[in-house]
């Protein structure tokens, strides 16, 4: 009974539903009471409540079977379970699932912004559905140990880590073997894929905002996907005359330094152009293993694009990172690594209407990929 535009309150008859043992009524405009009899039914195994409007008077026992998050007027249920309880309650509870709990990590929810970024995230994913992108399992909001406000998105788990964490594999000390030529493609193509959807798959085109090394997660087989949505925007087309014209859905942009594209820098609003330009920071970071906002740049004046543009394409292997290219058949994948790298440079282009779309993007890393597999073939057969 989920998403029917079901309004009023919830009838108190539920309670002859003796035999009711899974009630999904999320995303509707119910509001009013919970009524306290539904929530005690001895079969009921699961309750989804979320993304209504509703509220209790009462606190109830059975809460962990019962999904509420979304219902604003019910933080105040959490509340006085805490008082009661003495301990927090819980939102959700699962089996069989393997997820990790991110609570807002380091994000003071009294900080200006953090609600709206929260909110942010749990829209740009409530419809979003790709293998490159990290699963939202559920959301919860209620109240710590310290009767504080507490919000988090529980994620699918994901036990490679970051794309960051292994491109400072022997920097930071810690062993980590390093990526090769063929693993870091695969990534390159698992982001390109995520992003391609949300910018062409999507109902509402989504642009991201924020895309990053540290924003990508690896999978146990080292499959990438796309995460933390804080700052997602979604596009909305309005008509102007004949013409079509992307409006964003908020009039300010945050993103990481080295990777904000410039056009954000004098006003312009989130685009999918400006998730093109920081793929394409990241695409050269992942093959050149040098960060935007490296420090040898910075002191040169250089920027990570006009270092690799200046060695394209014919000296290519000096920048490219020596971990990379295996001194075996250097010949055949140097081929490959200009292909890379120039999808990398036509990304970040200075200019939006420079730079490929993400689609074009996919599909030149895509042919990369299979010549560099069909050189490996052809080797092997000799």
């Amino acid at each position: 009974m989920a998403k029917n535009s079901l309004s009023g309150n919830i009838p108190s008859t539920i309670r002859e539903m003796k035999g009711l043992e899974v009630l999904d009524l999320s995303y509707n405009n119910l509001s009013g009471v919970i009524p306290p009899e539904l929530l005690h039914l001895e079969v009921l195994q699961f309750l989804d409540l979320s993304f209504n409007n509703l509220e209790a008077d009462t606190c109830s026992k059975t809460l962990s079977k019962v999904r509420f998050e979304g219902n604003p007027k019910l933080l105040s249920l959490s509340k006085s379970c805490k008082k009661v309880g003495g301990s927090s309650s819980k939102c959700c509870s699962y089996s069989n699932t393997s997820f990790v709990l991110l609570p807002f990590k380091a994000l003071n929810v009294k900080r200006t912004g953090s609600r709206d970024s929260f909110l942010a995230e749990c829209k740009a994913l409530s419809n979003v559905r790709h293998r490159n992108i990290v699963k939202l399992v559920t959301t919860c909001s209620s109240w710590d140990s310290e009767n504080q406000e507490f919000w988090a998105l529980v994620y699918e788990f994901l036990p490679n880590g970051s794309l960051a964490d292994w491109l400072q594999a022997g920097k930071d000390g810690e062993k980590r073997d390093r990526l090769t030529l063929l693993q870091r493609l695969n990534i390159a193509i698992d982001i390109a894929s995520a992003l391609d959807y949300l910018h062409h798959g999507c109902q509402v085109p989504v642009v991201h905002c924020d895309l990053k090394p540290s924003n990508i997660l690896l999978d146990q087989d080292m499959t990438a996907k796309v995460g933390d949505f804080g700052l997602a925007r979604l596009l909305i087309e309005q008509m102007a005359g004949d013409h079509k014209a992307p409006i964003s859905s908020c009039n300010f942009i945050k993103g990481s330094i080295g990777y904000i594209p410039p056009e954000y820098g004098v006003g312009s609003k989130p685009s999918i152009a400006g998730d093109t330009y920081s793929f394409g920071v990241m695409l050269l970071q992942l093959f050149t293993g040098k960060s935007p906002i490296d420090e040898g740049l910075m002191e040169s004046e250089q920027s990570l694009m006009g270092w690799v543009r200046s060695a394209y394409p014919g000296e290519v292997m000096e920048v490219v990172d020596p971990d990379v290219v295996s001194p075996v058949k250097p010949e055949m994948e140097e081929q490959c690594l200009v292909k890379i790298l120039g999808v990398g440079l036509w990304c970040s282009a200075g200019s939006p209407d420079g730079r490929i779309s993400m689609r074009d993007a996919l599909w030149n890393l895509q042919a990369a990929r299979r010549d560099l597999v069909a050189s490996y073939l052809r080797r092997l057969k000799q």
